[in-house]
């Protein structure tokens, strides 16, 4: 279901994907993104989360910085990120990358559609932080950089079949079906042979 839409760059759509509780809204002013999403989770076996996603082929890179973060759920579980998704469906394959409200930075992955998600995560991280994927190839290299992004600490590296065009973009959940986590983002950018054309910020 596409969600409420405030204006977003040429070639970016937005959509609430897995029908969270309440509806989320992505927006995009000089350079500054503000997505707000609710829903239960990005994680198990399908997600509720607001997509903020322009559509790439093959190998590419996507950059953002999470600049804040909204605690939106007593566990401390709210979630913004950037992700690559196969498709918009709840259950799809995909692989992000996320800054928690309390846990630290995780890189997750669903290798099959319906499957469950596995995550790695490095603790006592807090925005602003930097969030890079790179696909190459079937591999998928998620890092985070707190220098404004001079330097890159990897979190993990993990080969997920997807098909050559994918979604790529910016996830945001509340961890909470009844609130809305709102989040913003900031230097944002897409590299590769894309099929739409990302803001060129």
């Amino acid at each position: 279901t596409v969600s409420a839409r405030a204006v977003l760059p040429a070639g970016w759509s937005n959509a609430d994907i897995g029908a969270p509780g309440m509806a989320g809204s992505s927006g995009y002013t000089n350079g500054n993104w503000t997505v707000r999403g609710g829903g239960t989770d990005i994680y198990n076996n399908s997600d509720q989360f607001q997509y903020a996603y322009t559509t790439v082929n093959g190998d590419s890179t996507l950059i953002a910085q999470v600049t804040s973060l909204q605690n939106t759920d007593s566990g401390g579980w709210a979630k913004a990120g950037i992700m690559f998704r196969n498709v918009t469906s709840a259950a799809a394959v995909d692989v992000s990358i996320i800054q928690s409200s309390t846990h630290g930075v995780s890189y997750q992955w669903r290798s099959t559609a319906n499957g469950g998600t596995s995550q790695n995560a490095i603790t006592g991280i807090n925005p602003p932080v930097w969030l890079r994927l790179v696909r190459s190839n079937a591999t998928f290299t998620g890092s985070f950089s707190t220098n404004n992004g001079s330097t890159w600490v990897q979190v993990n590296s993990q080969s997920v079949t997807m098909s050559t065009a994918v979604l790529a973009g910016l996830d945001v959940t509340a961890h909470n079906n009844a609130a809305l986590n709102t989040s913003t983002f900031t230097n944002v950018s897409v590299t590769g042979a894309l099929t739409n054309a990302p803001p060129q910020i």
